[in-house]
């Protein structure tokens, strides 16, 4: 990632590293990405680079990008309600190492992508069929963040699971009413749980407050 300074990035990007690995900041926090590994970046992140350090050498590092940013997601036909729900649970996790199978596959997706890109970018449909394929590619992507997330869900405990059924709920409420500024009390009282056990589980959950959540 060639980026000298931090910037805020309006858009969602998607990197899969190939080969080698990399480090950044993204909101504060450090994360890094190596062969196999699929990381998302929700909109309006702080990206900071500028420490970044990489394995061996300047060229070892390898991957695709893929970024949408919102002009270009309201001309594709994304469920975007849900778009944001799915982003909302998988930003906190951010990053997933994938199986040689799932990246097989979502490489030879982005290979698709890319030839299409290249063969279709002048023809009559050309914008129609990249259209299509950006969106299968930004689905599969999501997919596999949230069979991930599913797959670690199923080792933890049932108290565990509950918290985070409600923390589930509490992102999909928030996603459908951030734009209200509700308080932590109306997002309680449509779980059916005290504002306090709301605060309690979010922390627990994703070691955010639900005001810093609101904020996001």
């Amino acid at each position: 990632l060639l980026i000298e300074d931090p910037l805020r990035v309006d858009a969602i990007l998607f990197l899969f590293c190939t080969h080698g690995s990399s480090r950044a900041m993204c909101n504060q926090r450090e994360f890094t990405i190596e062969s196999n590994s699929l990381m998302v970046i929700p909109p309006r992140t702080i990206i900071d680079a500028s420490t970044n350090t990489r394995s061996h050498d300047e060229s070892s590092f390898e991957g695709w990008v893929l970024m949408l940013d919102q002009s270009y997601m309201a001309e594709c036909n994304l469920n975007l309600k849900k778009l944001m729900q799915v982003m909302m649970t998988i930003m906190e996790q951010g990053i997933i190492h994938l199986s040689d199978e799932e990246a097989g596959r979502l490489t030879g997706t982005l290979t698709v992508l890319q030839q299409h890109i290249r063969a279709f970018s002048n023809s009559e449909f050309g914008d129609e069929v990249i259209r299509s394929m950006v969106e299968a590619t930004t689905y599969l992507c999501l997919d596999l963040f949230m069979e991930h997330i599913a797959t670690e869900k199923g080792r933890k405990s049932h108290t565990t699971a509950r918290a985070e059924e409600y923390f589930r709920n509490f992102i999909q409420a928030l996603s459908e009413h951030y734009l209200e500024r509700q308080s932590v009390t109306w997002y309680a009282d449509r779980l059916c749980i005290s504002s306090r056990y709301l605060t309690t589980i979010v922390r627990r959950v994703s070691g955010l407050s639900v005001t810093d959540w609101m904020n996001r």
